[in-house]
């Protein structure tokens, strides 16, 4: 009889533990659901923003994409659903050390590319007119600020959990853990002060073994005002355009 209850003693007490891990879960799940409902709501109230970028991979993504710094201005998106942008970025292959710098941008119609090493603007519609760097212009870019609907999947499906809390720069941020069904899965660190993204991790898996992108945003400025537009080429002095692809 003692063993019987006891059997039925340690039966309901695993029974308890479960039941409060899954609400502990579901819980850190609802706060996450939250966090990114917020982030969305205050991406969307983004018309234009500025931000300076570090981009890399880690373990094995290292050999696969480049290390990408420079500054970003991202202003909307177009009636053709692409991005207008302006970004100068120094681009390092991950198969060589020469560093390639550059300046490129979309006024959501054309896309251009200021080649310093050839005094040469490319310009065109098509978006082929940006070259080997096409790419690496694209990493630097957070569509996030110009999604109309950001996270609208994430938060549909409720694929997420909440993070410990933690501090990128000065700033102390939410951290919130996608699982979409998809791969890659993906970590964004939210600032408290604006709820806007300062990290953005990709996870990836090959032979059990994890790599990650790693984008770090700093320098985060929200409706910054120019003199002129940032998203229409400025053919420097002694530079020739054209609309031949670029190298």
């Amino acid at each position: 009889m003692r063993t019987m209850l006891s059997v039925i003693l340690m039966l309901g007490l695993t029974a308890i533990t479960m039941a409060e891990e899954s609400g502990k879960a579901g819980g850190r799940q609802d706060e996450a659901k939250a966090i990114l409902s917020k982030a969305a709501a205050a991406l969307k109230a983004v018309k234009s923003v500025s931000y300076t970028i570090d981009y890399k991979g880690t373990e094995w993504i290292a050999a696969r994409v480049p290390e990408i710094k420079g500054t970003i201005v991202m202003g909307g998106r177009s009636e053709h659903d692409i991005d207008r942008f302006f970004c100068e970025l120094k681009i390092t292959p991950s198969e060589s050390s020469e560093v390639r710098e550059l300046s490129a941008g979309s006024d959501g119609n054309e896309f251009f590319l200021v080649d310093p090493s050839t005094k040469t603007v490319h310009q065109d519609m098509d978006i082929a007119v940006l070259g080997s760097a096409g790419r690496g212009i694209r990493r630097a870019l957070l569509r996030a600020f110009t999604d109309p609907e950001p996270f609208d999947e994430a938060l549909q499906s409720g694929a997420m959990d909440l993070r410990d809390e933690t501090k990128i720069g000065d700033e102390e941020c939410y951290v919130v853990h996608l699982k979409p069904s998809d791969p890659p899965e993906m970590v964004w660190y939210f600032a408290k002060k604006d709820l806007l993204p300062r990290r953005v991790t990709r996870l990836y898996m090959r032979d059990d073994k994890e790599g990650t992108t790693e984008m770090l945003l700093t320098d985060v400025v929200v409706n910054p005002t120019f003199v002129r537009s940032p998203f229409k080429p400025v053919v420097p002095k002694g530079y020739t355009q054209t609309d031949d692809f670029a190298p």
